[in-house]
């Protein structure tokens, strides 16, 4: 079974090593993705490091590569503002290339903002994003958690236009039944994670399956009859040096660990065999080998694209160069060679 989809790479303005890199840089890191053989990069928001919209305009301007964000959270900008945003950058993007919206809870920052009723925010702000972006008159009432937050008038009512609105998608990572209902009623499609939440297992063990099932069966007895579209992102740390592409990959992983423990448990101590079991970590030749048989089940499982990252790699202009000029080269020579 060959891979048919395309593939893209995770920038992480926030995170360590990442969150040293100017916008100047990130600019350049941009050009080498799309000299590659990378169709998309990858952002998320956490208030924490360069915006996240501002620098996927900057590169929509000056590069040629498709964009998506994994995921933006609703509480920073308001619907009227991420509309336009969003259908600012479309209409900067290359022709075949579309613009992939995730927004996700925010539960990393409820340190800084109130999150009322998430699932029913979310809700209502993929809602009026969609409906703005198509063109329509949008009411403010019909969105009162929403507006009440950003203190939009409730009399209110907004229609904007851009060129290239169908160039922007909807998309979720669904997480338990609320998210799967939500995934279900408002996205075009669903990010299937294969990283540090479920372990590279959840690609093969039916877990993934099931929550596909449910979702379609949510969207069946609604009626709607959409594809479901899919895409999955890998957790991967890539370097010419393998040493440093592990010690990233455990320092993320640790991180990771520490937010299901309690305060002042000691951090767990994670060994090669368990970074394996969650990361594509490693040289070139070491991650390709793992990633061409995890295309198998991402072609069975029916994704458009693969993502690349979190935390991508000790260095973030060699991972992104390794991954574009190297890693899937590598692994479309292995799939033609078996086809």
């Amino acid at each position: 079974m060959t891979y048919h989809g395309t593939f893209g790479v995770q920038f992480l303005p926030h995170h360590p090593v990442w969150n040293q890199v100017t916008t100047p840089d990130l600019l350049r890191i941009a050009e080498t993705a799309a000299a590659g053989d990378l169709q998309y990069i990858w952002f998320s928001s956490r208030f924490l490091a360069r915006d996240t919209l501002t620098l996927m305009a900057a590169i929509a301007a000056r590069v040629p590569i498709g964009l998506g964000t994994m995921v933006q959270t609703p509480w920073g900008a308001n619907p009227l503002e991420l509309a336009s945003s969003l259908g600012t950058i479309a209409e900067l993007l290359p022709p075949n290339r579309e613009l992939y919206f995730g927004l996700g809870s925010g539960i990393s920052q409820a340190r800084w903002v109130e999150r009322p009723r998430p699932m029913r925010f979310l809700h209502e702000t993929f809602g009026m994003c969609r409906r703005l972006l198509a063109g329509e008159d949008v009411p403010f009432s019909a969105y009162p958690l929403v507006s009440d937050y950003f203190h939009l008038k409730g009399s209110g009512q907004m229609a904007v236009q851009f060129t290239r609105p169908e160039a922007v998608s909807f998309w979720f990572s669904p997480q338990g039944p609320l998210g799967c209902k939500l995934a279900a009623a408002v996205a075009d499609g669903i990010f299937l994670d294969a990283g540090t939440r479920l372990g590279l297992s959840a690609l093969h063990d039916g877990r993934i399956e099931r929550t596909i099932q449910d979702i379609e069966r949510f969207r069946a007895e609604a009626g709607d009859t959409r594809p479901l579209r899919r895409l999955v992102s890998f957790e991967m740390s890539l370097s010419r040096d393998r040493e440093a592409a592990y010690r990233r990959a455990r320092m993320h992983g640790v991180v990771a660990a520490a937010r299901h423990l309690p305060p002042g448990a000691p951090a767990p101590a994670l060994t090669d065999q368990d970074l394996a079991r969650t990361f594509l970590v490693g040289t070139p030749d070491e991650v390709g080998e793992r990633l061409s048989d995890f295309l198998e089940d991402a072609e069975r499982l029916g994704c458009e694209h693969v993502s690349l990252g979190v935390p991508t790699g000790p260095d973030p202009m060699e991972a992104v160069e390794l991954a574009g000029q190297v890693l899937v080269p590598l692994v479309k020579g292995r799939a033609a060679a078996t086809a």
